[in-house]
């Protein structure tokens, strides 16, 4: 890698995002903060992974009137992204390549009912070519040519507009897949226009556009909101048409900085440098694939990146866990802090001491990160600790089960165990077996799991049984029979005790949960909140965190938990007795959520209703219908 530049830096990160403000604050565009990556409200989405998922709302039509976002016609932002789950997932590539990322920021503008693509069009020209001073021979472009399957036609308006600022050569049609973009299955849609930048020059890349080449990448993507796809799947057009735009910070930074990878800029350099002053490791040299022999360079970017990750989210409100966004940040922990003991020997504790660095680095744009920057270490230290304990054992395991390996697929009871004994998720194995040319039985990994968990349930029960029957079947005086007796009596009342702390840990869980994310819809205005709780099928814990809520909130409130080995969920839902009652009934709610996950509401009483689902797969889908039933009601 290129060492870091002795001279200044043209474009330095602080100055790239500035810029960007700052024009298009001067076409009267507000400057509106990034929202978390912990999404408020919106159960559909694991973390914020793009600008534009803060103004859904104004784009469903469902924006409260009383807010501030109601009243946008113009905004622009930098917003903190993360693609690490869902529909968008880089965390399997990141480190293999030189460009992907988990966390990274997106530059976006938008228009709300007021310009169109004349206007987006010609300013993003005029940013990238007269501001940033891109060469415009190496820019390309693509529309939407048409789909001769839905019968759409191609975005010859757009294709227009291009050509008055490059030739006919470098504005490529594409087809849906491509140029045209939709929010879901319903609801806003329509076609975009991607602008790719070629970093060699001096040639005709037209051909290497959308062909996954690391040199000529996509840069800006312009999306223009002016159809609803309905749910017959026909396409009607929009009485407001809107503007969505969404730019890559941390490639147009390479660019600008004349690096041909992200990770060569200052936006990585500073914390590189703390990963070789923690770990001693040999510098960064920007390698990949066989080029990078002793995965080194592949191990800088995936701590690196990951660091990025983990702080931004921490601060943001989540944490590492067992369930949903939290779990993937442990998943995201552990694959780093074993990539820097194992491959770049570091010592115990490093990964957490990086988070300094990560707070300099962002900490201007995102004050957040020293706001909380010791909170972060402390909640990253706990964490790296506790996996440390088994991580090399783990380590060993796989290294003995690789030895023993009959052909090339890793046994599913083997990545089982290494997930339930050493605490390795099961991506973190799939990424080891890939190292030596394996792969992993994941069908059988599911099946060692469901057969625990089976065990698990039975085992208990079963033993106390036999004993009993046992103990009748020795020859010995009454008396002590009667003794034995009592002896396993008392692990079956201490059961029944660890059965009701359970319980009552349950109750405890889903309150706080569920507070939590009503405090966040108040200090957002909203009248209600959704909540995912992870208390398998106590439908005891899910009623309680509704009644809670309502009674010191004042919130309607639904609450999900799911169980994985049964694929069940509960659902309770609740409005209080006075104020949003008459606009939302609560039966009527639960109703509508339940249908994604097949399942039916019993007859609420008091403003509550319960149900459960048997089919917990699809609880993202529940979850939104959820928010969006409630957002209109109660708007």
């Amino acid at each position: 890698m290129p060492e870091t530049e002795s001279i200044d830096i043209e474009w330095p990160a602080k100055r790239v995002r500035d810029t960007f403000a700052k024009f298009f604050e001067e076409k009267n565009h507000v400057h509106w903060k990034s929202s978390a990556v912990v999404p408020l409200n919106d159960p559909t989405l694991l973390f914020a992974n793009a600008g534009m998922n803060q103004f859904k709302p104004i784009f469903l039509g469902t924006v409260d009137p009383n807010t501030a976002l109601s009243k946008l016609t113009r905004a622009c932002n930098i917003q903190k992204c993360i693609r690490a789950g869902g529909k968008h997932n880089d965390l399997d590539d990141v480190g293999k390549d030189t460009y992907h990322h988990t966390f990274f920021e997106m530059l976006g503008n938008w228009s709300f009912g007021d310009y169109f693509k004349e206007e987006a069009i010609s300013w993003a020209w005029e940013l990238l070519t007269e501001v940033y001073n891109l060469p415009s021979d190496r820019i390309y472009v693509t529309y939407f040519g048409g789909d001769e399957k839905t019968g759409l036609g191609p975005d010859n308006e757009a294709r227009d507009i291009w050509l008055k600022f490059l030739p006919p050569g470098r504005v490529l049609p594409f087809g849906s897949k491509d140029n045209f973009w939709e929010m879901g299955d319903t609801g806003p849609c329509g076609p975009c226009s991607e602008i790719h930048f070629d970093r060699i020059g001096n040639r005709n890349a037209s051909s290497f556009v959308n062909d996954e080449d690391p040199n000529c990448i996509e840069l800006w993507n312009l999306v223009f909101i002016q159809f609803n796809r309905e749910a017959d799947g026909s396409l009607k057009s929009l009485p407001a048409k809107h503007v969505d735009t969404g730019m890559g910070f941390e490639r147009l930074t390479s660019i600008l900085q004349h690096k041909n990878s992200n990770y060569d800029t200052d936006v990585f350099v500073p914390i590189f440098d703390a990963i070789q002053q923690a770990t001693g490791a040999r510098p960064y040299s920007g390698k990949v694939g066989p080029h990078d022999a002793d995965k080194v360079d592949m191990a800088y970017r995936v701590v690196a990146d990951h660091i990025r990750t983990l702080s931004i989210a921490i601060a943001d409100g989540s944490q590492p866990g067992n369930v949903g966004r939290e779990y993937v940040l442990r998943r995201i922990l552990r694959r780093a802090v074993r990539y820097g003991r194992e491959v770049l020997k570091a010592e115990e504790g490093f990964f957490n001491g990086l988070v300094n660095v990560v707070a300099n680095v962002l900490g201007d744009v995102f004050p957040e990160l020293k706001q909380n920057e010791e909170r972060i270490r402390k909640m990253i230290q706990v964490e790296e600790e506790s996996f440390s304990r088994n991580l090399f054992k783990g380590i060993r395991k796989f290294n003995k089960a690789v030895e023993h390996v009959q052909g090339n697929i890793l046994s599913g009871e083997v990545a089982f165990e290494l997930s339930h004994t050493f605490g390795f998720p099961l991506d973190l194995t799939q990424l080891m077996a890939e190292e030596k040319k394996f792969s992993v039985d994941i069908e059988g990994f599911h099946r060692a799991m469901k057969a625990a968990r089976e065990r698990s349930k039975t085992a208990p029960k079963k033993k106390v049984l036999s004993l009993k029957s046992n103990v009748e079947t020795l020859s010995i005086p009454a008396a002590k029979k009667a003794e034995n007796k009592i002896e396993i009596v008392l692990p079956q009342d201490q059961m029944r005790k660890a059965q009701k702390h359970v319980a009552e840990e349950d109750k405890r869980k889903a309150v706080k949960i569920t507070t939590e994310k009503a405090d966040l819809a108040v200090s957002d205005g909203k009248y209600f909140c959704i909540s995912h709780v992870d208390v398998g099928l106590d439908v005891a814990a899910v009623r309680e965190a509704v009644k809670k809520v309502i009674d010191q909130k004042g919130l309607s409130v639904m609450v999900f938990s799911t169980d994985e080995s049964t694929n069940k969920a509960v659902v309770c839902a609740g409005v209080p007795e006075k104020g949003d009652k008459g606009k939302l009934d609560a039966s009527e709610w639960l109703s509508n959520a339940l249908g994604p996950l097949k399942g039916r509401c019993g007859k609420g009483k008091g403003g509550l209703a319960t149900g459960q689902g048997t089919d917990a797969s699809h609880l993202n889908e529940a979850m939104g219908l959820a928010v969006k039933f409630a957002s209109v009601k109660l708007t």
